[in-house]
């Protein structure tokens, strides 16, 4: 035990040393490239390197990187900040889908005590992996905002551990499904005018190696199509629900006020007779009340302004 400790204890004291190593020629290379660093550069601690900040654009603030005139290389961090924003999504999704299919795997295929706990073992390692990807993402967007990302960013938001979710392709769908949205970063597109040979990196970066099988990452890359798939048709449906009311709207519009002229000539015929004529005008004020009522409503939820009833 004391050997083994002995061993740890020297092993910890070169990779001090090699990392002592290493930040040394960073601040160098620092300093080639911009000597007005100087002044916010300190010592290289030997006993903790772990601990000192590497002191690059994002861990200044806006003004210190206009005093120290760097603003330039803060826009070149920015730009590789957003792709590293962009891949780190993209580990997101793999890991999601891939504890979805390993859950879904486990309720149709594992049985038995033993073989249900490692199974267990294994998806709390999926979990984890889940929750690291999202700490690598956020790490990254608070770097982003930090270079002049807007807060209200609407693509590269703040990514919560209640978000890693998403509705399993694998498994039926169930009741409500079309109803509930996946959260925002399964909206979040691939980075937009991108060459064809960017274009091409980009799909090879996205498909690259890793620890899960070649079959498994198939039927996780084909759950992705129909996940898409199933997305549009629900956009469809639901622009088609629209439509309906709409027209239903309309119709029920349209009916009251023609209903409402009916009634407005039958008491008018009808003026001779006290009865028939006050019968005719309250149906003429039901009618026309009706009307209203759909206008008003339909004002009211009807999310294109310009939209009307008469149309």
């Amino acid at each position: 035990m004391v050997a083994s400790s002995d061993t740890l204890e020297d092993a910890l004291a070169s990779a001090h040393l090699k990392l002592h190593c290493d930040l040394n020629n960073w601040r160098k290379t620092q300093l080639g490239i911009y000597p007005q660093l100087q002044d916010e550069l300190d010592d290289i601690n030997l006993e903790e390197p772990e601990k000192e900040k590497l002191l690059i654009l994002s861990d200044f603030t806006d003004t210190q990187r206009g005093s120290l005139r760097i603003q330039e290389l803060a826009r070149v961090e920015y730009s590789l900040r957003e792709g590293q924003a962009y891949d780190t999504l993209d580990k997101v999704w793999l890991v999601i889908q891939t504890f979805n299919y390993n859950l879904k795997f486990k309720t149709n295929n594992v049985c038995g005590q033993n073989a249900n706990t490692r199974v267990q073992h294994f998806l709390l390692s999926l979990s984890n992996d889940k929750v690291n990807a999202a700490d690598k993402y956020q790490r990254v967007q608070t770097a982003l905002l930090a270079l002049s990302l807007s807060a209200d960013d609407k693509l590269l938001r703040p990514l919560l551990n209640d978000d890693l979710w998403c509705k399993n392709k694998n498994a039926p769908a169930a009741q409500g499904d079309v109803k509930t949205e996946d959260p925002w970063y399964w909206m979040v597109g691939r980075p937009s005018g991108l060459s064809p040979v960017e274009e091409a990196e980009w799909q090879i970066e996205s498909k690259q190696t890793s620890v899960f099988s070649y079959d498994s990452l198939l039927k996780i890359f084909a759950a992705n199509r129909v996940k898409w798939f199933h997305a549009h048709a629900a956009r469809d449906w639901a622009r088609e629900e629209v439509e309906i009311l709409e027209t239903e709207f309309r119709c029920a519009h349209r009916s009251f006020v023609r209903m409402a002229k009916v009634w407005m000539e039958l008491s008018e015929c009808a003026k001779c007779e006290k009865g028939k004529a006050a019968y005719g005008h309250k149906q003429l004020a039901m009618y026309h009340q009706l009307a209203l009522n759909c206008e008003e409503a339909f004002r009211k939820v009807h999310p294109r302004v310009e939209s009307s009833l008469t149309k």
